[in-house]
């Protein structure tokens, strides 16, 4: 059955009863155990404002199954995960919490379910409800709804019984109940932990009541009944906490009085035979509180000699007391700071590493272990990676000699060309011209030194002399420019760039390249390092390229060389880093890829962290 939460007229949340009061307010009221579980969780449903809540209990005579949800949502979209979540608890008995949300973490919600038991601890059935994230720790609502369910199954032994009536076998006394409701207004563990010792003083009558709490298996103690300052060093409460410690390390109850000692019982209890001692012969007990399987907390009591515990009075104190631990737990952790958030989490996580059986878990934690050992401790290859790019080892460039005139092309990139052979020609013919001038010039000086011969003029012949040296040499560099007019290959190799043929008939000034020419097989690498990463790049490390043409296949290389100075690169300083490398025969000049240069050893977490801490420690100076 299904049952939608409607608020009474012109009452507040604030004018409300607290969640523990109603819970109760419904036990005392109910007259069946149906009636009082639909209103404990519609109560507590309420408190939640869950959009869908579920209760399945499993009763000598019957099954309970009750829904609740209160806002728009629709409750069919949540049943499914919230039944689950319920099948699970209903299963181990054990809390279980589950934290979602969307992709984008603007709306997170809450998965938990918690266990019922009778008033005697047997396991009747599980709650389950979602409820709306407000923090990232899902640990207190999941201890607040354990507090609920520890109040709701203690209650129903009070159901059908009138206020104020003898709870007889029900397993407590109504007016321990109430105090339940006060834990939800108690400020801290320390102040419900005070009410709880001081309230069993005065009903069982001890002389003395102590409750600690468990941590990192010792015990703090919470409080001492009539004293409002513990002082640790003190005599009698150096051997309480260590009959506190001996119970928390039995896992048991553990009593010690004069009777037991004249009979030689409780031998093996030293500790408690020595607070027995220190407390002039009263009667002493422990009783351990568990939570989910782990000793969360001790209570100790003290009274006269002549009134002994009996087992089956610590059972009855023990059923009393344990219905407080989740409040208990619960103040403890709405208290804690950050530091104590974290100290907790990892204690827990040791608990449950600890415990028999879960296998995958602990062997995740070793390895992790290990991990976080070789990551402050171990060391790394580190490596450099950079962009590179093939280039000729011994590259020839062919350029125009003289200003002149493309007349034909007789190569283009890709060709593979011998010595000698011819790469373009020259347009020639205005040299042929100028030479022929220059010819008949010569002739006509040649006339001219022989005439001042045979005329007896010295001077006109010496003069004619001059005239014909200076053509001759102006001839020689004629003939020379048309010798060149035939470009021709330097060395054995491959055309790497030079595509004449868009620009025959066109002048091409005196230097321009025109060719440019490397042997097939002798390539090197050209590695752009940044200066961020060359700090330890020096010649004869090695490391392995990988081009963009196969991927696939890494080379080997060697550093040879390293520039002296930066280039800068697209706004970015690098380094020029020369490399040989045995490249395959399909690798041609111009390829790119990357390389990567293996430095050497250094220490793990700065090979992983480095890139972030380095730019923190330029800004800030770290």
């Amino acid at each position: 059955m299904t049952d939608t939460v409607t608020h009474e007229a012109g009452q507040t949340a604030a004018e409300r009863p607290g969640p523990y009061a109603e819970i109760l307010a419904a036990a005392r009221e109910a007259r069946s155990a149906v009636e009082f579980f639909r209103r404990a969780l519609r109560h507590v449903g309420t408190f939640f404002t869950s959009p869908y809540a579920t209760l399945y209990l499993r009763m000598p005579a019957e099954v309970i199954e009750e829904d609740f949800h209160c806002g728009p949502t629709d409750p069919g979209f949540w049943k499914p995960a919230v039944q689950r979540h319920l099948t699970e608890t209903l299963a181990d008995q054990r809390p279980r919490a589950r934290l979602l949300s969307d992709r984008n973490a603007r709306v997170r919600v809450m998965l938990l379910s918690v266990p019922l038991c009778c008033p005697q601890g047997t396991p009747l059935g599980a709650l389950a409800l979602v409820t709306r994230a407000t923090d990232d720790d899902a640990r207190i609502p999941a201890s607040l709804l354990q507090s609920l369910a520890a109040l709701t199954s203690y209650a129903s032994g009070f159901v059908g019984h009138q206020r104020g009536a003898d709870a007889g076998g029900s397993g407590g006394n109504p007016a321990d109940s109430q105090a339940l409701a006060r834990a939800a207004v108690m400020e801290s563990a320390e102040e419900l932990a005070y009410s709880i010792t001081n309230s069993l003083r005065n009903k069982l009558g001890c002389d003395q009541v102590a409750l600690g709490q468990e941590v990192r298996r010792g015990i703090r103690l919470l409080s001492i009944s009539g004293l409002d300052e513990i002082r640790p060093r003190s005599p009698g409460v150096v051997a309480l906490r260590a009959a506190m410690e001996e119970s928390l390390d039995a896992d048991r109850p553990i009593r010690f009085d004069s009777q037991l000692r004249r009979e030689g019982d409780g031998r093996q209890f030293r500790l408690h035979r020595q607070w027995h001692e220190v407390s002039n012969g009263l009667a002493v007990a422990s009783l351990p509180l568990t939570s989910d399987n782990d000793c969360r907390a001790v209570l100790s009591l003290r009274r006269a000699g002549d009134q002994p515990f009996t087992e089956e009075e610590l059972a009855q104190i023990h059923e009393r007391v344990l219905p407080y631990l989740p409040a208990l737990l619960l103040l403890q952790a709405a208290h804690r700071t950050v530091l104590g958030r974290i100290r907790d989490n990892l204690t827990a996580e040791i608990r449950r590493l600890t415990r028999p059986g879960h296998i995958v878990r602990k062997i995740t934690a070793v390895a992790l272990g290990l991990a976080t050992l070789w990551v402050c401790f171990g060391t790394l290859t580190y490596t450099v990676t950079a962009p590179c790019q093939v280039a000729p080892r011994e590259g020839r460039q062919v350029a125009m000699p003289f200003d002149g005139t493309i007349r034909t092309a007789e190569v283009v990139p890709g060709d593979e060309v011998r010595a000698g052979d011819v790469l373009c020609r020259l347009d020639v013919r205005d040299l042929e011209l100028r030479r022929a001038e220059l010819l008949a010039e010569r002739d006509r000086v040649d006339l001219q030194h022989l005439q001042g011969l045979a005329g007896d003029a010295p001077e006109q012949a010496r003069l004619a002399a001059v005239q014909q040296r200076a053509l001759s040499a102006r001839l020689a560099l004629l003939d020379r420019q048309i010798e060149q007019a035939v470009l021709r290959s330097p060395i054995d190799g491959v055309v790497l760039a030079g595509d004449l043929r868009s620009q025959v008939g066109s002048v091409v000034p005196l230097g321009t390249p025109l060719f440019e020419l490397a042997p097939p097989a002798a390539l090197r690498l050209e590695i752009e390092v940044p200066q961020e990463q060359a700090a330890g790049v020096v010649a004869g490390l090695s490391g392995s390229f990988l081009s963009h043409a196969q991927p696939e296949t890494s080379r080997a290389f060697r550093l040879v060389r390293v520039a002296p100075s930066a280039d800068q690169v697209d706004d970015h300083n690098v380094f020029r880093v020369e490399a040989d490398a045995e490249l395959g025969d399909w690798m041609r000049p111009g390829m790119e890829g990357f390389a990567r240069i293996e430095v050497g050893p250094r220490p793990t977490w700065w090979v992983l962290f480095h890139r972030f801490t380095d730019p923190l420690r330029l800004n800030f100076w770290l």
